[in-house]
């Protein structure tokens, strides 16, 4: 005897359709408003709202030793998978197949726009605050002739200078006290010097998570992601030691309420370059010199290829380790995950993925104030 299929009480289309444009005309106002009242957003959501919003998120998720958005996505994608196999069924016995599918994505489609204004309330307006420049006080310019070679220059002497005292590997790559836990527990110290500086940084000090499942990240291109969901920053520990105190920061940094990749990127450096970690304070500066350098070869090539040479051996070998890991973890997947990832950014109103080396304008900005 075949077990019987539970099926699901007939949707009403009129009413559904109804909700579903509500929604959507719900999304598309909360997105215009936001859109157009940027101060209205810092000071109204980013400042007063969403703080409060991460304290509590942070208070749950942040004393558990493991990723709750980790165990979330792999269950929503169980869950996903187990209701598209039951709507298959359901719909290849349904008298109308074709009404059913409609269903069926009809239900879908209101799910997923109910779970992106959740999505918006918790964390996305955070998209449509006001430039952290602005915010912060720091006047943005067009780089000067020079000035960015500059900075290399500094940057790439400081990273020298700090990977001296930085412990090594039996492989001689550069190491973090603690290991990966050490650097994401310790990731958010890093802040406490900017808080004074800049009090709109302040937050608690909640340690970053690791992924468990860090080498799926890594063939998708990802370095770490932060959950708005559950208020969790979330790292790809297949990484060079090295790199984490600053991936874990970049992601802190969208924790505090920065979601634009390139105001998230130089908090990652502004707060490493004030850790009390040397660790932290090299990875600040060897990052910093690898975006400036990006900006530099596209304007002086033959400046870029000096500034190259300057490189020591030791940070040769750990340059040598991050390109080895790209080549491991190098997919077809990643590729996607990027178009996928810049689709993303623009929907949110940015210019895409091009907006994460934007962050050597913020570096500058700050370079100018010393």
């Amino acid at each position: 005897m075949k077990r019987p299929i539970l099926q699901r009480p007939p949707l009403n289309r009129r009413r559904a359709s109804t909700a579903f444009a509500v929604i959507v005309f719900l999304i598309v106002v909360l997105r215009v408003l936001a859109a157009t009242n940027a101060d209205i957003v810092e000071h109204g959501y980013a400042r007063a709202i969403y703080p409060r919003i991460a304290a509590v998120l942070t208070a749950v998720t942040g004393s558990i030793p493991f990723s709750i958005a980790e165990l979330a996505v792999l269950l929503v994608i169980v869950g996903a998978l187990v209701a598209a196999v039951r709507a298959i069924r359901r719909i290849r016995r349904a008298s109308s197949p074709i009404h059913a599918l409609g269903d069926s994505l009809m239900r879908t489609a209101i799910a997923v726009s109910l779970v992106y204004v959740v999505f918006l309330l918790l964390w996305g307006f955070n998209y449509q605050r006001a430039p952290l420049a602005a915010s912060v006080g720091l006047a943005m310019a067009a780089p000067q002739p020079g000035e960015l070679a500059a900075a290399c220059a500094e940057l790439i002497q400081e990273s020298e200078k700090l990977r001296a005292g930085v412990p090594e590997d039996t492989n001689g790559i550069a190491m973090v006290r603690g290991g990966a836990a050490g650097a994401l527990t310790r990731a958010s110290l890093g802040y406490d010097g900017l808080d004074d500086q800049w009090p709109i940084l302040a937050g608690d000090p909640v340690p970053a998570k690791r992924i468990l499942l860090s080498p799926v990240l890594a063939y998708l291109g990802m370095s770490g992601v932060f959950m708005p969901f559950t208020g969790e920053a979330n790292v790809n520990t297949t990484l060079p030691e090295w790199t984490l105190p600053f991936v874990a920061a970049h992601e802190i940094a969208h924790q505090r309420g920065f979601a634009r990749e390139d105001e998230a990127n130089y908090l990652a450096y502004a707060s490493c370059s004030r850790h009390e970690d040397p660790v932290a304070r090299y990875s600040a500066a060897l990052q910093g010199s690898l975006y400036t350098l990006a900006a530099l070869r596209a304007v002086d090539p033959a400046a870029y290829q000096a500034l190259q040479s300057q490189r020591g051996p030791a940070v040769k070998r750990d340059l040598d380790a991050l390109e080895a890991w790209r080549r491991r973890y190098e997919s077809r997947a990643a590729g996607v995950h990027e178009k996928v990832n810049d689709a993303y950014l623009r929907a949110q109103g940015t210019d895409g993925v091009t907006t994460y080396g934007r962050m050597v304008d913020l570096l500058l900005a700050e370079r100018r104030t010393r």
